[in-house]
Order: structure tokens, then sequence, then C-alpha cells
């Protein structure tokens, strides 16, 4: 399996990329800068790879599609696995590999209530956070409720509270996936070929109140591939680049992508609009 780089574009308006869980701003850095965490972004990875048919071992709630309410029981609901777990480490971390894609790309670590060791299998894919390319705004917006949540006696139901949100901006993502630990766990030519298809299409089954359908979308995945160890990550990130063509961008079209092929390297651009 060959090493690959990746670098998403995302384009983002009048929506909530990532939210501080705390403030519910959009994540921001000490600079200003928007954030979206490596976090954020494999979440929507898995749900659009269980979307396409892919068995995902970490479901989020709403996407569940076993009966399963925790990571405890879905591990404990696969035999195969626990009865390798018990007998062999290494057989419970093929199992493991071979049953759940997610864990195959992200990794995982497995821990049985009552053994003093644990399963931990290493990943082959790994993101940096998303950071937008230029500092965003934040706008506050003021709304009401139109009905109280329970019974609160003396308190009106169309009381105020804050929604953010940014106005436009435009975030990066880079990521890499290893070769050798791909191989490792047992990652195919068909996986590379699913987690494309995942990248274009993870933002499309994302909508939420705080990203309204369409608000938060992939622009652009560039996939390059390389054998021989010639380049780093960060040689093959930097062939992409995206820089404002104006003081004050609006829109994606406000955005210059250049491409740089490092010699011996095809970059595939996969324009989603």
């Amino acid at each position: 399996m060959n090493n690959v780089a990746i670098k998403i574009i995302l384009d983002a308006k009048n929506c909530n990329p990532n939210g501080d869980p705390m403030t519910g701003h959009p994540r921001i850095s000490t600079d200003g800068y928007g954030v979206m965490t490596d976090i954020c972004i494999k979440r929507k990875i898995r749900n659009a790879l269980q979307q396409f048919g892919a068995n995902i071992f970490v479901q989020s709630e709403e996407f569940a599609d076993d009966d399963c309410t925790s990571l405890e029981n879905r591990m404990k609901s696969n035999a195969a696995f626990m009865a390798a777990y018990k007998n062999s480490r290494q057989e419970a971390r093929k199992v493991a590999c071979d049953t759940w894609m997610d864990i195959r790309l992200f990794g995982q670590v497995f821990a049985v209530k009552g053994d003093a060791t644990s399963l931990g299998i290493r990943g082959c894919v790994s993101f940096e956070w998303g950071v937008s390319v230029l500092p965003i705004n934040i706008t506050e917006i003021q709304i009401t409720k139109s009905v109280n949540a329970a019974e609160t006696k003396g308190m009106a139901s169309d009381r105020l509270g804050k929604k953010f949100q940014i106005d436009h901006a435009v975030y990066v993502v880079n990521g890499w996936i290893s070769g050798k630990l791909a191989e490792k766990n047992g990652v195919t030519e068909e996986d590379y070929e699913l987690f494309k298809q995942a990248l274009v299409n993870m933002m499309i089954i994302d909508a939420s109140a705080a990203r309204p359908a369409g608000s938060l979308a992939v622009a652009e995945v560039d996939w390059m591939e390389e054998s021989d160890l010639k380049y780093s990550p960060r040689a093959l990130y930097n062939a992409v680049q995206i820089k404002p063509k104006t003081d004050t961008p609006k829109s994606y079209d406000d955005y210059e992508v250049t491409v740089t092929e490092p010699e011996g390297i095809q970059i595939e651009r996969i324009k989603c609009f």
C-alpha cells in the first residue's frame, strides 16, 4: 500500500463548522483563525463510510445500525472478537481490523473490565486540525424560545438565547495515510477508494441546526500517493496552496488554488463544485 497525502478544502458559509461544547462558539485559535478538530473530521468520515455500507465500530448514536448502546456492548456482542481477545491479542487485532473499517483506518483501544492489559491498535490515517485560510469573524445572533422545555413557574416561554456562526471561511485539512500501517491493518485498495468517496461526501449527511444542508461543503479533495518515501508529508501538503484573490473574500470564488506536482507524484484533484 502506498503512502497517501490528503488535502481537503472546505467552504463554510453562515454556519458553525465545529462548535465549542462549553461556549457554543465556532472553535477559534488564539490568533483568530477558525479551527476544526481531527475528532470532528473523523466523525464525519465515519458517518459517510457507514452510509456507504462499511461496518463501523465507533458509531454515533443517531446513525447506530445495531442494538448496541455503547462501544463495550458492540465489542462484547462480537463473539469472534471476544473469543480471540481471550486467546491471543494478535488474533484479536486481526479480527477487529477485518471486522470494522474505522479500526483499520483510525485504530482503537479495547479494554475489558477486570483485565490488567488492554489491546491497542494503531490506525494508519491521521489528520491535522483543520484551520481557516484567514482569521474568522463570529456573528452572535439573538434567538427566542417559543416554548419552555419544562414546566417553570413564572417564566415566560419567549426568553432570549444566543446562536453563533461564521459568515464565510475556507478551511484546509491535511491528512496522511501510512502505507506500512495500512498493510499491517489489512487495508485494501478498495478501502482506499471507499475512503476517498467518504472524504468527498462527508458533509452531505452532516446537516444540523448549526450546519444547515449545504452551508459546510467539501470544495476539493487532493489525493497524493507516493511509494518511494521521497517526500515528507509536509512537502506534499505544500504542493497544494490556496490563497484569497481579494482582501475581503466573500465566497469560495474569491480564492485561488494552485497545484505544483512534485517530481514523480501525480495529484488526483477531485473538485466538488
